[in-house]
């Protein structure tokens, strides 16, 4: 839902387009990484350091992602 209304502010022209459409990549890469925090958190288990380095990963995986989608549409 937030990078949804962070895109429609670009659509309103409160924002440049590529500015709404980096903040939201940024939420969405923010939400993929504490995926473990919060299954951590559902499970009762005590976060631990791979707890920590899990997210780190998926937060390196997703700006990859973010990347090569911005390379290779742009």
């Amino acid at each position: 839902m937030v990078p949804s209304v962070i895109l429609a502010t670009a659509a309103l022209g409160w924002l440049g387009p590529q500015t709404a459409q980096f903040v939201a990549e940024i939420v969405m890469i923010c939400r993929i990484a504490s995926t473990t925090y919060v299954i951590r958190r559902f499970r009762r288990e005590p976060l631990t350091a791979g707890t920590l380095l899990a997210a780190v990963g998926l937060a390196v995986l997703g700006s990859v992602i973010v990347a090569l989608k911005v390379v290779l549409t742009h």
